[in-house]
């Protein structure tokens, strides 16, 4: 679409072979091959000399707040701290117990949980804890805490086990790859048997290489893992995958998709472009009557999954799927504080009038742009002890773009 100006409107597609400056610039979507701004923000906080004397009541460490990003992108947010403690005994005597620091944040006036992703039932690993998984990376929008079900009828779930994988098998797409017998395979230039694997024979004085193939549908743009193997002491082959039943139409992609197998099992990943069908064809090496020996073919398609364990006591909260978001603030009324994470560290004097310890803690908040208030607080449990000091804490807030 050509350039048009109308007063302050673009209409149209704006390339510029330069730079562009300007004190604001909004967008729904900005896409570039390099970023350079607020891409990543750093803040610190820092405290000393708070003395907690009672046991087990809770002592503010420090308040702060965790500034909102700027340019108002949404970003990961963490809370990094390293607590300095130490424990007065006042006496040579055995004095051990626990100490407990914790990360909150206030809850805001005004609070739109963030949209995680779909979460799809998968199975119960333990009593009373629900597998989910959502396709992609999703795993840097979870806070630390919990997660959120129904926006309508809201349930917040701790969680645990949060990953990602990159390769999940879907389902297999060669049909007898184990060669159970010489159904769909199609044989050119020799015979396909299947005395204890696939074997393949070429003609004797044939001029071409014998062969079988298999027409497999795919998905142009995913990602791939074909599998096969090469039985203990058997001729080798070579497996290719071709746009057609022809080698030579082979599919390339950061080089050409065929391999020479080797003895044992073989591993082969790659993206298919452009492309809604493939052929899987073994070859044998030599022309003639060469002979190779195969097993176990397989092709199958790699999605990305984040995987999550969570709270399903009594039941489980998702019966098949439903939306995950932030449970950042528990469901607590506006202005209270809520524990994102809370870390115990046992601490004892060893024999001595005192003992230094440090302990590091981090939360982390999620995926969001606005300002949040924060403190640390922390308590101990150590009986008989004169009290525990913070000698000194450092915070670190970090903000940075996430996927």
């Amino acid at each position: 679409m050509a350039f048009i100006k109308k007063l302050a409107h673009i209409t149209g597609d704006l390339i510029v072979d330069g730079s562009i400056e300007a004190d604001q610039i909004k967008a729904n979507t900005i896409t570039a091959n390099k970023f350079s701004g607020a891409v990543e923000e750093q803040y610190r906080a820092y405290a000393e000399s708070i003395t907690m004397t009672s046991y087990n009541a809770l002592y503010t460490l420090h308040e702060f707040d965790h500034p909102a990003t700027e340019w108002d992108i949404a970003k990961g947010r963490s809370i990094d701290a390293n607590v300095n403690y130490q424990l007065y005994a006042g006496t040579t005597s055995n004095r051990t117990g626990n100490i407990f620091t914790q990360v909150e944040v206030q809850v805001p006036n005004f609070w739109n949980p963030n949209a995680i992703a779909l979460a799809h039932h998968d199975s119960n690993p333990a009593q009373y804890w629900q597998r989910v998984y959502m396709v992609g990376n999703h795993v840097n929008k979870f806070p630390s805490n919990q997660v959120l079900i129904d926006l309508q009828n809201p349930v917040y779930k701790s969680f645990k086990n949060l990953r990602y994988q990159y390769d999940f098998e879907l389902s297999e797409l060669v049909t007898n790859g184990n060669f159970n017998n010489t159904s769909d395979w199609v044989a050119q230039d020799g015979t396909l048997t299947v005395p204890y694997y696939g074997k393949l024979e070429g003609v004797s004085g044939g001029a071409n290489k014998a062969q079988i193939s298999q027409a497999v549908s795919v998905t142009a743009g995913k990602v791939y893992r074909l599998n096969y193997d090469a039985p203990v002491g058997s001729d080798l082959y070579k497996i290719i995958v071709s746009a057609t039943a022809d080698p030579a139409d082979k599919i390339s992609y950061q080089g050409d998709l065929a391999w020479n197998a080797v003895t044992g099992n073989n591993v082969q990943e790659f993206v298919l472009e452009d492309v809604t069908q493939v052929y899987i064809i073994v070859q044998n090496l030599d022309v003639g009557n060469d002979i190779s020996f195969f097993d176990n073919i397989s092709l199958k398609e790699l999605e990305p999954r984040t995987w999550v364990d969570i709270s399903a006591y009594p039941t489980n909260p998702i019966s098949t799927n439903s939306v995950l978001y932030s449970g950042l603030t528990t469901g607590a009324t506006a202005g209270t504080y809520v524990v994102v994470e809370s870390i115990t560290h046992g601490i004892s004097n060893n024999g001595s009038y005192s003992f230094n310890t440090t302990v590091p803690v981090s939360a982390y908040l999620g995926r969001f742009h606005r300002d949040m208030k924060c403190r640390i607080r922390a308590k101990h449990q150590v009986g008989a002890a004169q009290y525990v000091r913070l000698q000194q804490m450092e915070v670190n807030l970090h903000s940075r773009i996430v996927g």
